[in-house]
């Protein structure tokens, strides 16, 4: 009887699932994921995941992360970690987007970025960690060239 009353109340304390990713990816769990202040606009996730798989193969396994500057410039880098049987091109690559969804985001070279723990430098200017997620696609992400 006691355990009708505490199962559906240790239901309710379970977090809400994640929201699905545009590629169909799931959150891997080895880095945990995170979530900081100011948080990213509804569109980046998805307008920067499908400039990322335009320019190149999408090994199954990677991490993506956004950094946010608190003027509305967003700083999105994904690192990639490609398994056996799959090449990238690139192993990270970083975009910056304006607040306007509808710009054409700057691709930016690595070597012009410093990251440190939840922050990146770049041109004098300083973003910080807003969102993190290790993720892995279903199957075996996009075949490689």
């Amino acid at each position: 009887m006691l355990f009708h009353l505490i199962l559906p109340a240790l239901i309710g304390c379970l977090p809400a699932p994640a929201p699905p990713e545009p590629d169909g990816s799931r959150t891997l769990g080895i880095v945990p994921p995170y979530r900081a202040e100011p948080a990213p606009p509804e569109w980046l996730r998805k307008a920067s995941n499908g400039l990322i798989e335009s320019r190149s193969p999408n090994p199954r396994h990677y991490l993506y992360e956004a950094y946010g500057d608190g003027c509305g410039d967003w700083l999105v880098r994904y690192l990639r970690f490609p398994g056996s049987g799959e090449a990238v091109d690139e192993v990270q690559q970083v975009l910056l987007y304006t607040s306007d969804p509808l710009a054409e985001p700057r691709v930016l070279s690595t070597v012009e970025i410093t990251f440190e723990v939840r922050r990146a430098r770049w041109e004098g200017l300083s973003f910080v960690l807003v969102d993190k997620r290790d993720l892995l696609r279903p199957g075996g992400g996009t075949p490689s060239r």
